[in-house]
């Protein structure tokens, strides 16, 4: 196989050297994911267009995770496991015809093997197997006042509030429950027809949103919480137990910065660094200054964001959510920031 391109010398024109960076990505995504280090300038949006254009059924949701801890002009690009492996090659590069599967394995690009798919397989029956647990427990778990009850056609549109509702009780019964991504997007498109005033469920969602922050700043500027209630929320994620904990390390940071006085921030900081997660030591050694979790979040921010009003910002969301629902993970988080920055200015 050819030596892939340097993803520090990006020549977007160059169509050969963008379908190789595809295969790379591609292959990453297919192994669980991992980071690739690129300019700190890198145009995330631009690159993901031209990637999706290589690769199917999904869109590669490739986000700067973070910028270099040495002050150098580089940055990390996190490439998330593929959702619902393996991604294809939609296209023919120098190396691989179109409709190949790649996989990374010992730093090299090769072939999908048998042994692959046998693991996507088994990956993907334990997956349908968890969501049917998930929905069991929710009425195993169901508080004792809860009553089952058979939903009837005139009773669907009440759906948003149920799930909140049910899933807050869960909340309360065992806070490591919390909504999935799905859910959160599918509640935020109706969030006119909730009650966000209960504490519980803000707190669910915002604990939830921490962990799967492509709607976190769109929940924040949707419910606006005290800042009080936002600090006792990042607090309380430090501490909390869930297998989604370590992925929170970044957005409980960003969020800090934004609510959180100077002392209070570098305190939660200290516990991230001493919490044992990985991830955490990492965002708590990298952003130790509550202006580089600040920075940031606003470099993400492009000029014509800025510009826009909340009503044009919320009906970008909407139709990224039901348009292009693979891109979301890329392309929401910023325009939930912008909208955030709004309402804070207009609070």
């Amino acid at each position: 196989m050819p030596q892939m391109p340097r993803w520090t010398d990006l020549d977007f024109d160059n169509s050969a050297q963008i379908a190789h960076v595809a295969v790379e990505a591609a292959a990453i995504a297919n192994s669980g994911g991992g980071t690739v280090t690129v300019d700190s300038d890198l145009d995330v949006e631009a690159l993901g267009a031209l990637l999706d254009a290589h690769v199917a059924p999904a869109s590669i949701e490739a986000v700067i995770e973070r910028r270099s801890p040495d002050g150098q002009e580089t940055a990390l690009l996190s490439i998330p496991a593929a959702p619902e492996p393996p991604l294809v090659m939609a296209t023919a590069s120098e190396a691989f015809e179109a409709n190949s599967v790649v996989v990374r394995r010992a730093n090299r690009i090769e072939r999908a093997r048998h042994d692959d798919y046998q693991r996507w397989r088994s990956e993907a029956i334990d997956a349908a197997r968890q969501t049917i647990v998930n929905r069991l427990t929710m009425v195993i778990d169901a508080p004792p006042t809860a009553r089952i009850q058979v939903i009837s056609g005139e009773q669907v549109d009440d759906e948003p509030n149920f799930l909140l509702s049910r899933s807050t009780d869960l909340f309360v019964l065992r806070p490591s429950r919390l909504l999935g991504p799905n859910d959160l997007v599918y509640l935020w498109l109706h969030r006119n027809s909730l009650d966000l005033s209960k504490a519980q469920s803000q707190a669910l969602i915002i604990q939830s949103a921490l962990r799967k922050r492509a709607t976190l700043f769109l929940w924040l500027a949707e419910i606006m919480p005290d800042p009080a209630d936002v600090r006792r929320q990042l607090r309380r994620a430090v501490t909390m137990s869930d297998r989604d904990k370590s992925d929170a390390a970044r957005s409980i940071l960003q969020v800090a910065s934004l609510y959180l006085g100077y002392g209070e921030y570098n305190r939660l900081r200290t516990a991230l660094a001493e919490s044992g997660y990985r991830h955490m030591e990492q965002a708590a050694n990298e952003w130790f200054e509550p202006e580089q979790a600040r920075d940031a979040a606003e470099a993400v921010l492009t000029g014509r964001q800025r510009r826009l009003t909340d009503r044009e910002l919320v009906a970008e969301a909407e139709t990224l959510i039901r348009e292009q629902p693979n891109r979301i993970a890329r392309g929401l988080p910023t325009i939930g920031y912008a909208l955030w920055q709004n309402r804070q200015a207009g609070h």
